[in-house]
C-alpha cells in the first residue's frame, strides 16, 4: 500500500476508534448525574446510601422534609426554590436538624470561600474536633477542593479549620434545630467514600445509630427552582462529547489542504526593450513602414542611451549623440545615426539604423554616465 493511500487511511482509523470510545462512555450507567442519590458513577452518592442502608439506616429519597424531628435531611447540592427552602427551615425551627453541603446555599446563609487550589488531586485534613457529637471518632477527611466557611460569632461549633475564621463544617442553631454547612460533597461521592475516614465521617453525621432515617433531598425536576437541563448531564456525556470534538477536528487537519512539493513553472520570457523594439522593427519594415520603423528605435535608443548616461530624456538628439560618443567611445557618426531622426528612403538604411541602435546599447554598460562630461 502506498504512502499517500495510509495517510489517507489514517484519520478514518482514528475516528472509528473515537466512536468505540463514545459507545463505551455512553454504555455507561445512565444514573450518573454529580451528587445523585442514586448515581453508581465516580460523582454519585449511591456508595454512601448502601452504606448506610447496610448498617439499618433508613435512607429515603425526597424533596419534602419529614414530619418528625428524629429524621436527618441531607441536601448535598442545593438548587431547590424558594417554597421549598422555606419549607426545610421551618422542619429544622421545630427541631430537625439538616446537613447542608456547598459554599453558596441560603440554607445556612453563611458566607462561603472557594478553595483556589482544589480540584488539583485529592488531598487529605485533619477534622480534630467534634461540635456537639456530630462527628464521631473520625480524624481525617479526604476531597479534592477545600471549599471553607466563614464561622460566625454565634455558631455553635466547627472544624476542618482551613484559615483563621473559616473552617469546613460550621454547626449553628436555628431555633429548636441545627444546622450543619459543609464547604463540599466530594467527601461523600463513590469515588472517595472509601479514602481516609470519609465512610465514617458518612456515618457518624448522616445516620449514627441503627434504625435512625435520613432523607437525602435530590435535584428538584427540571424548571423547578435553580436545576437547568445542564444540571442533569452527566460528566461521562460531556467526555464523550469532546471526544468526538477531538476526533472531528483530527478528521478537518487530515483533510485539510496543506502545501505540497514544490513545482518548477515555466514563466514566459522576458524580451529586453532593445530586443522588442528591434522586433517591433522588424514588424513596421515588413509592412512597408520604415519611416515609423526608424522612429521607434532612435526613440527607445534615445531613451535607454539618456538613463544610462544620466541625462534628460527630453535632451536634443544631437547632443545627445555627441555626449554619448564622447562617453562610449563610438564613432560620432554611429551615434548620430542611431539617436537623430532622418529619412529612410529605403530598407537597407533601416537596417543600418538598427545595426547602429545595436552597436550602441551594447555599449550602454552600468557606470557610463558616471564619466567625466569635459
Amino acid at each position: 500500500m502506498s504512502a499517500s493511500r495510509r495517510s489517507r487511511r489514517w484519520p478514518w482509523l482514528v475516528a472509528a476508534a473515537a466512536s468505540l470510545v463514545v459507545v463505551a462512555v455512553l454504555s455507561a450507567p445512565a444514573s450518573d448525574v454529580p451528587y445523585a442519590p442514586d448515581g453508581v458513577g465516580p460523582d454519585g452518592l449511591r456508595g454512601v446510601v448502601d452504606l448506610l442502608r447496610s448498617v439499618d439506616v433508613e435512607v429515603v429519597v425526597s424533596l419534602d422534609p419529614p414530619g418528625d424531628a428524629a429524621t436527618r435531611v441531607f441536601v448535598p447540592v442545593d438548587r431547590l426554590g424558594t417554597d421549598r427552602r422555606e419549607a426545610l427551615l421551618a422542619w429544622v425551627r421545630d427541631g430537625g436538624t439538616l446537613i447542608v453541603a456547598g459554599t453558596t446555599s441560603p440554607l445556612h446563609d453563611l458566607v462561603g470561600v472557594d478553595d483556589p487550589l482544589g480540584g488539583f488531586g485529592t488531598t487529605e485534613r485533619e477534622l480534630a474536633c467534634d461540635p456537639d457529637g456530630l462527628v464521631g471518632p473520625v480524624e481525617q477527611v479526604a476531597q479534592p477542593a477545600w471549599n471553607g466557611l466563614q464561622v460566625p460569632a454565634e455558631a455553635d461549633g466547627s472544624c476542618g479549620e482551613i484559615d483563621d475564621g473559616i473552617a469546613w463544617l460550621v454547626v449553628r442553631s436555628e431555633d429548636q434545630g441545627k444546622i450543619v454547612a459543609i464547604g463540599s460533597p466530594d467527601v461523600f461521592v463513590n469515588a472517595r467514600l472509601g479514602r481516609a475516614d470519609n465512610a465514617v465521617l458518612a456515618a457518624a453525621l448522616l445516620g449514627p445509630a441503627p434504625g435512625d432515617r435520613l432523607v437525602v433531598v435530590p435535584r428538584p425536576p427540571v424548571g423547578e427552582g435553580d436545576t437547568s437541563l445542564l444540571d442533569l448531564v452527566a460528566p461521562r456525556v460531556w467526555q464523550a462529547g469532546l471526544v468526538l470534538l477531538v476526533a472531528l477536528l483530527v478528521g478537518l487537519i487530515a483533510r485539510a489542504r496543506r502545501f505540497g512539493p514544490p513545482v518548477p513553472e515555466s514563466l514566459p520570457p522576458v524580451l529586453p526593450a532593445s530586443e522588442l523594439a528591434v522586433s517591433v522593427g522588424e514588424l513596421l519594415q515588413r509592412a512597408g513602414d520604415r519611416d515609423t520603423a526608424a522612429r521607434r528605435l532612435r526613440a527607445d535608443a534615445r531613451r535607454r542611451t539618456a538613463r544610462a548616461l544620466g541625462l534628460a530624456v527630453d535632451l536634443d538628439a544631437e547632443d545627445l549623440a555627441v555626449l554619448a560618443a564622447r562617453r562610449t567611445g563610438t564613432d560620432a557618426r554611429l551615434t548620430l545615426t542611431a539617436l537623430t531622426d532622418t529619412p529612410v528612403p529605403d530598407d537597407q538604411t533601416l537596417v543600418g539604423i538598427a545595426r547602429a541602435v545595436h552597436v550602441l546599447g551594447s555599449r550602454l554598460t552600468p557606470g557610463t554616465g558616471d564619466h567625466d562630461l569635459r
